[in-house]
């Protein structure tokens, strides 16, 4: 068995290993988790709810395919994380399958290894977000047309390479908007502009691939609108509009934003994924008649994408994931074609000299969020994932001149780095966390008993409570569903009194400063949970 294949296996174990070791993180984590779950338990597939209140930020297609894990498997961290780590392992695989395609087996193989070993990419295919779905399926809808356009030798696998590709896009925006259609879109354009070929708009199958795309997302659409009139306004001018032309969430960056994302988050493949998009191997000069460039339609798809985000007010270091992995796949053809490492190796080295600075000088980081004992349980994960790069960078100075040996030891590494940082992390997860507040309440309360969040919104709570709770006098992002159901919560402190008195037995979760809510009453409640963030009381 040669080191593709024995490197290949040992990724896919790593990529898998440990999967719900990791409480869910707070709010995103938590928050695509409980969607799908109360989903399951409602069995309303059509209106997305987050905590029982209406949440039209983002399409349902992820909820549906968690669901299913849920339906399976059982909710947990690690059926939560399942569908994404599922997603970002394929995405790669495919990847791997469009370098072998348009040129051969090495560039496949590279491709592979560096897609699913970069920082952000892997740190993604294990975070529970949607980001790693979207560019899964927007890798999907750019790499089947480029590989239809690329095959025309063959009309009918042409044809279905490309309705797959329509296919894909549908499932791209059913995950999380319009964005999933219009930036492949927009590059095709731009990349018809450049070649001057419209010629290539026959080839697309435009008719076919519109109504395969049209009915596989629009009933979806068409569904939830008639069963909630608000929800057209809310996700198509708040959630599409105002995010990218205001910073109406919050989220705004300079426009050079993502450079530094993007320095970061193709580590420690830093040098050939920047050559391989600084310095592509095309001609900048067309000429008429010239026959589709699969290269030169990558590089325009991953600037249009990165000037785009670039230029939005709403910015986050995700919205960039689905132009990595067709940066990994130039960046394989070019480590192909030269036959060498080049620079990468010292990435890889000084990457792991400054986790391991880090880890030492970690405890200056502690906060009363963070306290310095949870930071020391933290760093000898982070010293191993130091150790780890640094065996990588070591196999990638030894066989620079080999890369079918190097590039799949040292993603394996990278890999393993990345997956121990993550999993050390459930070292501070209480942090970020209501894990362990969800543990303390179902050991003290019943499943009737009434459970209050005051102020704050701990978005674990309901997943790992199997029940929504009660909101007082707190809207944040669940603002329109508050306005939606104002009955599911309760909006002043003076009302909370009120119920709060009615209880027999009640439990309230408070911020970590405002426990003098309850001492300035005289309530008499029990503190059953005491963390860096939050208070849980019992009312006694």
């Amino acid at each position: 068995m040669n080191a593709f294949k024995i490197c290949a296996a040992l990724l896919v174990i790593i990529w898998f290993l440990g999967l719900g070791h990791r409480d869910l993180i707070e709010p995103d984590e938590a928050r695509y988790a409980e969607i799908p779950r109360e989903m399951v338990q409602t069995g309303d597939w059509i209106t997305p709810r987050l905590n029982d209140l209406k949440y039209f930020e983002k399409p349902a297609l992820q909820y549906w395919l968690t669901a299913i894990n849920y339906k399976l498997f059982g909710h947990s961290n690690a059926t939560a994380r399942l569908w994404i780590a599922l997603a970002s392992l394929a995405c790669a695989a495919f990847i791997g399958f469009l370098g072998l395609r348009l040129y051969g087996a090495e560039v496949g193989r590279y491709g592979f290894f560096l897609s699913a070993s970069t920082l952000l990419f892997c740190g993604s295919g294990h975070y529970l977000t949607l980001d790693m779905s979207l560019a899964f399926f927007m890798t999907l809808g750019v790499g089947f047309p480029i590989l239809a356009l690329s095959d025309k030798e063959n009309p009918r696998r042409s044809r279905n390479f490309m309705l797959a590709g329509w296919a894909a896009l549908a499932c791209a925006v059913l995950t999380k908007g319009l964005v999933g259609a219009v930036l492949p879109g927009g590059a095709l354009f731009f990349y018809i502009l450049w070649q001057r070929d419209w010629k290539l708009l026959k080839e697309l199958h435009i008719v076919k691939g519109v109504l395969l795309f049209l009915l596989i997302c629009a009933p979806w659409f068409i569904v939830v609108s008639k069963a909630n009139p608000e929800f057209a306004h809310f996700f198509f001018i708040h959630e599409h509009l105002e995010r990218y032309t205001t910073n109406t969430h919050h989220r705004e960056g300079p426009v050079y934003y993502f450079v530094g994302v993007f320095i970061i988050g193709v580590l420690p493949w830093l040098i050939t994924s920047s050559r391989g998009v600084l310095l592509p191997t095309f001609s900048w000069r067309t000429s008429k008649g010239e026959t589709f460039n699969p290269e030169r339609f990558m590089w325009v798809y991953i600037v249009t994408t990165f000037v785009f985000f670039s230029l939005g007010d709403s910015k986050l270091p995700a919205y960039i994931l689905p132009i990595l992995p067709f940066v990994s796949l130039l960046a394989a053809k070019r480590i192909a074609s030269e036959g060498r490492i080049k620079g990468d190796s010292w990435v890889m080295l000084v990457t792991a000299i400054l986790i391991f600075v880090v880890a030492l000088i970690s405890s200056r980081f502690a906060s009363e969020k963070i306290p310095a004992e949870l930071i020391a349980l933290f760093r000898p994960w982070l010293m191993t994932a130091a150790i780890s790069l640094a065996i990588g960078s070591a196999a990638l100075f030894k066989w620079r001149n080999t890369p079918s040996k190097s590039v799949p030891i040292a993603s394996v590494f990278s890999v393993l780095a990345i997956s121990l940082m993550l999993w050390g992390f459930q070292a501070i997860a209480i942090s970020r966390s209501s894990a362990d507040e969800a543990k303390v309440i179902r050991k003290y309360a019943s499943d009737s008993t009434p459970v209050y969040a005051i102020d704050n919104y701990p978005q674990a709570l309901p997943f790992y409570l199997e029940r929504p709770i009660t909101l007082v006098s707190y809207t944040g992002e669940l603002e329109m569903g508050v306005k939606a159901e104002p009955d599911k919560t309760i909006p002043t402190k003076k009302e909370f009194w009120k119920r709060w008195d009615q209880d027999e037995q009640a439990v309230a979760v408070i911020r970590s400063d405002d426990l003098h809510l309850f001492k300035s009453r005289g309530e008499k409640i029990r503190v059953i949970f005491k963390g860096p963030r939050r208070i849980v009381v019992m009312k006694q």
